[in-house]
């Protein structure tokens, strides 16, 4: 095996596999640049995965036999809103929906239970413009 992911516990999304978006950005990584990632199965915690480069720039990740993942390059096109003012931000994350009754509360990206420092923490909610 010579190129290898590893995600440790810290990364989950549910409690026992990694978070998609964050395992999505890291196969990006390998593809080296703007990827379309597809997530086969959920992504195993705190063990090698094997990175398998099967021609061109398409990468796919491995737990074993199993496909985890697999990456190819992309062009992404899309129109995004203007950003909220920092204001805006901050009544929408009073009216994050799950908040009191969240699905995976340790999550990496969305987890209310995740202290400040050891997540990231994002917590969406409804602009009101």
């Amino acid at each position: 095996m010579s190129e290898v992911m590893f995600i440790p516990r810290r990364f989950c999304g549910p409690p026992d596999s990694a978070n998609g978006g964050y395992v999505c950005g890291l196969m990006a990584g390998f593809v080296g640049g703007t990827a379309e990632v597809r997530l086969r199965k959920p992504p195993p915690l705190e063990r090698p995965l094997a990175i398998i480069r099967t021609g061109g720039k398409k990468v796919c990740l491995m737990d074993g036999e199993t496909l985890v993942a697999e990456a190819a390059p992309a062009v992404l096109e899309l129109e995004t809103p203007p950003p909220p003012s920092y204001t805006e931000a901050l009544e929408a994350m009073r009216h994050y929906v799950s908040e009191d009754e969240h699905f995976f509360p340790t999550c990496f990206v969305c987890g209310p239970a995740r202290k400040e420092g050891d997540g990231l923490r994002i917590f969406p909610g409804p602009l009101h413009r």
